[in-house]
């Protein structure tokens, strides 16, 4: 029961000090699933034209390029 008690208060201080609620925003989930060298690798490519907005999109399991972007921003300066 001590342990419990304990790491209670562990989970209580964490999220006080979480000013985001704990929830990813979208342009951190879709970087934490792919990872940021496969998202720059796909975003470039669609910079350069090497691929159409619908492989780009088909790639990142149909994200809308309306996101990019914020993707972009997320990444950092890309290109």
């Amino acid at each position: 029961m001590d342990y419990y008690r304990e790491r209670r208060a562990d989970y209580l201080q964490y999220e006080e000090e979480d000013e985001r609620g704990g929830f990813l925003v979208y342009q951190d989930r879709i970087t934490c699933n792919y990872g940021r060298r496969y998202l720059e690798t796909v975003i470039r490519a669609y910079d350069r034209s090497d691929i159409n907005g619908a492989d780009a999109s088909r790639y990142l399991s149909n994200i809308d390029l309306k996101h990019f972007p914020e993707l972009r921003e997320n990444l950092g300066a890309v290109g």
